[in-house]
């Protein structure tokens, strides 16, 4: 059965292997050569090899792979598939390290909420101790709650590789730079946590009567 033959030219020489950055597609395709592609927005020509799984849709005849492998469809006929619509594996073995880590950060974040505001109250007169607490929420909604899901839905954004476009529409993103967004976070979120500490220090040495 021929195939189908889709836009596949454009690559991207990178570790991770994704395409150019910004680019809008369909659906990401996986190639024989370990590369992932975008299902280009041109007309293809040909017929399409569909039958060969039910829920995945696979390629031949694509002149930017040169790897293939010969597969047998529903209908018995073979084709010498280039390209699957799934998307590449990924081969970072670091997950439980990152698991360990996420559940750390988490936990020491959340450990400080009590003793902050025990702090808050004991460093301040009786009669105003309502007034810290409002003004210390207040600091925490305008410097944190409100601009950190801007900032950080910004960062994870703009760290997309392919977004989906239908009918001229943005869709959701299909791949990411995983190394890029992960950097991205790394220089906003510890210049942050590095003074957060530097206040904390700040304010156990000026309160010495705590």
């Amino acid at each position: 059965m021929p195939a189908m033959r889709i836009d596949l030219n454009k690559r991207r020489s990178r570790k991770d292997n994704v395409l150019e950055k910004g680019q809008r597609g369909h659906a990401i395709n996986k190639g024989r050569d370990g590369v992932s592609f975008r299902e280009g927005e041109v007309e293809g020509t040909g017929d399409t090899a569909g039958g060969i799984q039910v829920s995945k849709q696979a390629y031949s005849n694509c002149s930017c792979i040169a790897a293939y492998e010969e597969t047998e469809t529903l209908a018995g006929s073979t084709v010498y598939v280039q390209a699957k619509r799934v998307k590449c594996p990924n081969d970072c073995g670091l997950l439980p390290t990152f698991m360990v880590g996420i559940f750390l950060c988490v936990f020491f974040t959340f450990l400080t909420i009590a003793p902050v505001v025990s702090a808050t109250l004991r460093c301040v007169e009786h009669k105003e101790r309502a007034v810290a607490l409002a003004v210390k929420w207040i600091v925490v909604r305008i410097f944190g709650n409100i601009p950190a899901p801007i900032i950080l839905g910004y960062l994870i954004d703009r760290s997309c590789n392919v977004w989906q476009s239908v009918c001229g529409t943005t869709g959701s993103c299909l791949n990411y730079d995983n190394e890029g967004l992960s950097l991205s976070m790394l220089y906003v979120l510890l210049p942050a946590k590095t003074a957060s500490i530097l206040f904390y220090y700040t304010a156990m040495v000026l309160q010495t009567d705590l």
